[in-house]
């Protein structure tokens, strides 16, 4: 297995955790949708081009800055999104505060 499958992997296996939580914690809900898009952009194949990653990115920051149950499972989730996106060969911006992901065009 691939680092990039080891890390989808875990990625659905945190979508999953997103979803059964969201039964009873409606919080969980925006979290377990984002997690959904992503998977579904990013899917087994090969790396990611800057457009699929700008709009991973963007649904990834549009959930964070909205209201959400913001857990560790969120900060996992988040770490693993940022390594997926290191090891398809983007540069990040380091985290603001807000928590918001950035690729640095530069």
């Amino acid at each position: 297995m691939t680092e990039r499958q080891e890390i989808l992997n875990r990625m659905k296996r945190i979508e999953d955790y997103f979803k059964a939580h969201s039964i009873d914690k409606e919080l969980f809900i925006p979290e377990f949708e984002c997690a959904r898009m992503i998977r579904e952009r990013v899917g087994q194949g090969s790396q990611l081009t800057i457009q699929e990653a700008e709009d991973i990115v963007r649904i990834y920051n549009d959930t964070n800055a909205g209201l959400h149950y913001n857990g560790s499972g969120w900060l996992d989730y988040s770490f693993h999104l940022r390594r997926l996106l290191r090891v398809d060969n983007f540069n990040l911006d380091d985290e603001d505060p807000g928590g918001q992901i950035r690729i640095n065009a530069g």
